[in-house]
C-alpha cells in the first residue's frame, strides 16, 4: 500500500515535521480511545501519548501557540508518516474546525469520526457521569429534562451532560465534510468493529493510504482502554475538577518550568488511577428510556443513513441488555499475537552490541513481534544511526547523565507502551532499572561484558545489587557471565543465550575474490599475507597489542601486512605508535567499515586482542566468513573459536605468543583452509534467527506467566 499522501504545499522546510495529519474527532463514548490505542500499536503511526489534548478547543492553550502543542504532544512524532491525536469534542466545535483548517498540514490531513447507536451512547455517557459522582438524576429524569431543553432550543451548560445532543451526528459530520471534503472524513460505525473488525481495519488503512499491518483491535490491553470504574477518592476528583477552565497561578508557573504537556499527562494518570475496576451498574431499568430515545433519534438515523450511503437498521432493533461500560469494550481483547519489545542500547551506531540489538529486532519482527530501538546517546563519533534515535546528546555517560536519561526513558515508556524492555549492556540496564515501573513492562537485562574490577568494591557493588534486584530476567552470553550476575546479587530467572550475527551477507562470499579486492584496495601484491583486526579503537579492544605483534613479525623478517578496520578515540594514538615502531609500510587503517564481510573474507587470518569480551561478535563474523582467528584467552571466545579447529586460542595475551602463533599459521596454508571450511560449518548456533527464536519463545512464556 502507498505511503501517507502529502501535497508539495505541506512538505516544505517551513512545516514542522511533527505537525499532526490525522484527527479522531469523536464522538464521545463511541470508541475513540479504543481506536487511538489500536493505532498506537502500529510502529509507523505516532498517536499522542495524551489522549484528548483538546488544544483546538482551549483558548488558553492556543494562546501558547502551535509550538507548545507540538512540544507537549508530538515531541517524538518527527519521522512518522502518520501523526495523530484524538479529542472527541472536536466534532462539535466550530473553533476546532477553524483551527485545524489553518494548520499547514490541513490539505493533507485525514479525519475519522466514530459513531454509535445514539441511545446506547447517551446511556454510556450518563453512566460514566454517575460513576464519577457527577450525576444525581435517574437516567429517565436526565433524558426527559434534556429533551425538554432541546425542544426549547436550549442546551445543558455542561457539555458532558448533553447525553441526547451528543448523538445528533449528522450536522457535525456535514460541517467537517463541507470544509475538508467527503473523501477525507471517514465515518466508522462502532458496532461494525465488534462484528467485522478486520474489514474495518483494512478500510481504515485504505482511507489513510498507508499499510497498517495486521489488525490491532484485539491487541489493545485492558489497561489501555478508556477507564470506566467508579471513583476511588471522590474528593480527589473534585480537587482535579477545580482546575478545569481556570488559570491557577501556581499551575501556570509550574508549566513554565516543566516540560510542555507534562502537567496534562500527570493529571490523566492520576485520573486513571482514581478509577476503580468493576462497579457495574444494572441497566435493565433503562430499557423504556432507551426505547424513547430510539424513537426520538429515528429521523436522525434516517438522515445519517443517507449521509453515509448505508443502512443502520441494526440501531432500530431491540437493544436488550447492554453492558454498562464504555463502548471501547465492544471488541473484546484477543490473546496478544505479538510482543511489543523496546530495545535500549548505549550508542546510536551500528557496531558491537548495538548491531546485535538491531539484527535481533529485525528477526523478532519476522516472527511477528513489534520492535523499536532507542539509544542512550549518539555514536562515538557524535553521529546518529538512521532509525536509532538517542534519548540525549550526551558525549559521555556518568551518574548525572544516568538520572537524566532515566527520566527521559520513563517519558518514552508512557508515550509508547511496551510489553518488554530489553536492555542491552550495563549502561542501558542502569537507566532501565531506574525508569521502568515495577508494574510496567517486563525488564530484561542482556549482560554482554564482564564487569570491571572496581565494581566489586562496596559502594559500586551495592549499586549493582540494587540494579539487579530491579531486573525481572537476566540474559547472559556465557555461563561465566551468568555466574558473575549471581555474584552481583541477581536471583531471578537466568537465560544463557549466545551472541549472534545475521549470516546473509556472508553467504556466497568468495574468499579468493575478497582477497584480490582487499589487496587492490591497500595497494599490495596479491601474495602479501594479510592479517585483520576488526573492532572499535577503544581501550577495551587493546588494538595496540596488534601493532606490537606486527613489530615482532617484521623484526623476524615476516612480510605480513596488518589491516585495521575500525574507528574510535585511539586512532591518533595508534598512528603515533605505528611511527614509533617503524610500521608505516606494514599497517593500513581502513577506518570504520560496514562491509566487514569483505575484510574477513580478504585476510588470511584475523586477530582478537581484547582485554574484556563476552562472546565477541567479530569472532562470529570471522567464523561466518571462513576466516581463521588467533585470539587471546578472553571471555567466551573459546565458545566460538575452537583451538586447532577453527583458529587458535592462546594461553596468554603476550604479543610474543601471538606473533609466534601467527607466523606458524601463515606458513601452514592447508591448516588455514581447513579451519576456514570448518568455521563455515559451525555458524548455525550463532545466527540471529536462532537467537531470536530463543528470545521469542522465552519472552512469550514469561509474559504469559506474569
Amino acid at each position: 500500500m502507498g505511503q501517507w499522501l502529502a501535497t508539495p504545499s505541506v512538505v516544505g522546510p517551513a512545516v514542522d515535521p511533527r505537525t499532526p495529519n490525522l484527527f479522531i474527532l469523536g464522538a464521545p463514548k463511541a470508541g475513540t480511545t479504543f481506536l487511538h490505542q489500536a493505532l498506537r500499536l502500529v510502529p509507523s503511526v505516532y498517536m499522542s501519548a495524551v489522549k484528548e489534548p483538546g488544544y483546538f478547543i482551549s483558548e488558553r492553550d492556543q494562546r501558547r501557540g502551535l509550538g507548545y502543542y507540538l512540544d507537549a504532544y508530538f515531541a517524538r512524532a518527527s519521522g512518522h508518516p502518520i501523526r495523530g491525536e484524538s479529542t472527541p469534542w472536536y466534532l462539535y466545535s466550530e473553533g476546532a474546525l477553524e483551527g485545524i483548517a489553518a494548520l499547514p498540514t490541513a490539505d493533507a490531513s485525514r479525519f475519522v469520526v466514530l459513531v454509535r447507536r445514539p441511545s446506547a451512547r447517551a446511556r454510556s455517557m450518563y453512566l460514566d457521569q454517575v460513576r464519577l459522582n457527577r450525576e444525581r438524576r435517574t437516567f429517565e429524569e436526565a433524558v426527559e429534562e434534556e429533551l425538554g431543553m432541546l425542544a426549547a432550543g436550549d442546551l445543558a451548560p455542561d457539555v458532558r451532560r448533553r447525553y441526547v445532543w451528543g448523538g445528533l451526528y449528522a450536522d457535525h459530520i456535514e460541517r467537517w465534510r463541507a470544509v475538508f471534503g467527503e473523501e477525507r472524513v471517514q465515518v466508522i460505525v462502532l458496532e461494525d468493529v465488534a462484528t467485522d473488525g478486520d474489514r474495518i481495519w483494512s478500510e481504515l488503512a485504505g482511507f489513510l493510504g498507508h499499510d497498517l499491518g495486521a489488525p490491532q483491535f484485539g491487541a489493545v490491553s485492558e489497561r489501555d482502554r478508556n477507564p470506566t470504574g467508579t471513583l476511588r477518592w471522590p474528593r480527589l476528583d473534585g480537587f482535579l475538577r477545580s482546575f478545569e477552565g481556570r488559570e491557577q497561578p501556581a499551575i501556570e508557573a509550574a508549566k513554565r518550568v516543566l516540560p510542555p504537556g507534562l502537567h496534562r499527562r500527570v493529571l490523566q494518570q492520576v485520573t486513571r488511577l482514581n478509577r476503580a475496576t468493576g462497579g457495574q451498574i444494572d441497566a435493565h431499568a433503562h430499557q423504556s428510556t432507551i426505547e424513547v430515545l430510539d424513537e426520538h433519534y429515528r429521523p436522525e438515523v434516517e438522515r445519517l443513513e443517507v449521509l453515509l450511503g448505508r443502512s443502520l437498521s441494526a440501531w432500530s432493533e431491540p437493544a436488550g441488555h447492554q453492558p454498562d461500560d464504555s463502548p471501547s469494550r465492544v471488541a473484546p481483547p484477543a490473546p496478544r499475537a505479538h510482543l511489543r519489545v523496546l530495545h535500549l542500547v548505549t550508542r546510536s551506531h551500528r557496531r558491537g552490541a548495538e548491531l546485535v540489538a538491531m539484527e535481533l529486532a529485525d528477526e523478532l519482527d519476522r516472527l511477528g513481534h513489534r520492535n523499536r530501538l532507542v539509544a542512550l546517546s549518539p555514536g562515538l563519533d557524535g553521529g546518529q544511526e538512521p532509525g536509532l534515535v538517542p534519548l540525549a546528546a550526551f558525549g559521555r555517560i556518568g551518574a548525572p547523565e544516568v538520572l537524566s536519561l532515566a527520566w527521559r526513558f520513563r517519558r518514552l515508556l508512557v508515550e509508547e507502551p511496551a510489553d518488554v524492555v530489553l536492555a542491552h549492556g550495563g549502561w542501558a540496564a542502569q537507566v532501565a532499572a531506574l525508569a521502568v515501573p515495577r508494574d510496567g513492562p517486563l525488564l530484561v537485562w542482556q549482560h554482554i561484558l564482564g564487569v570491571h574490577d572496581k565494581v566489586w568494591g562496596p559502594p559500586r557493588r551495592h549499586w549493582w545489587r540494587s540494579v539487579s534486584h530491579r531486573v525481572d530476567i537476566c540474559v547472559a552470553l556465557t555461563d561465566d557471565l551468568g555466574v558473575e550476575l549471581h555474584r552481583l546479587g541477581f536471583r531471578g530467572p537466568m537465560w544463557i543465550i549466545p551472541n549472534s550475527r545475521k549470516p546473509d551477507r556472508f553467504r556466497g562470499l568468495d574468499r579468493s575474490s575478497a582477497s584480490a579486492r582487499l589487496h587492490l584496495e591497500v595497494g599490495l601484491p596479491a601474495d602479501t599475507p594479510l592479517i585483520g583486526f576488526v573492532g572499535h579503537l577503544v581501550r577495551q579492544k587493546r588494538p595496540e597489542r596488534a601493532l606490537d605483534v606486527m613489530a615482532l613479525l617484521r623484526a623476524q623478517g615476516n612480510s605480513a601486512h596488518l589491516v585495521v578496520a575500525g574507528a574510535g578515540p585511539l586512532r591518533a594514538e595508534l598512528d603515533a605508535r605505528v611511527q614509533l615502531l617503524g610500521l608505516g609500510e606494514a599497517v593500513t587503517f581502513l577506518g570504520h567499515r560496514s562491509d566487514v564481510e569483505w575484510v574477513f573474507g580478504g585476510v588470511d587470518l584475523a586477530v582478537l586482542t581484547s582485554e574484556a569480551e563476552g562472546i565477541p561478535g567479530v569472532a562470529i563474523e570471522a567464523l561466518m566468513a571462513g576466516c581463521p582467528m588467533v585470539t587471546v584467552p578472553v571471555g567466551g571466545v573459546a565458545e566460538v573459536v575452537e583451538h586447532g579447529v577453527t583458529g587458535l586460542v592462546l594461553d596468554d595475551d603476550e604479543p610474543a605468543t601471538m606473533a609466534a602463533a601467527i607466523a606458524g599459521l601463515l606458513d601452514d596454508e592447508p591448516s588455514r583452509e581447513a579451519m576456514g571450511r570448518e568455521s563455515r560449518r559451525r555458524t548455525e548456533r550463532f545466527t540471529a534467527s536462532a537467537t531470536a527464536a530463543a528470545y521469542a519463545e522465552r519472552l512469550t512464556a514469561a509474559i504469559a506467566a506474569r
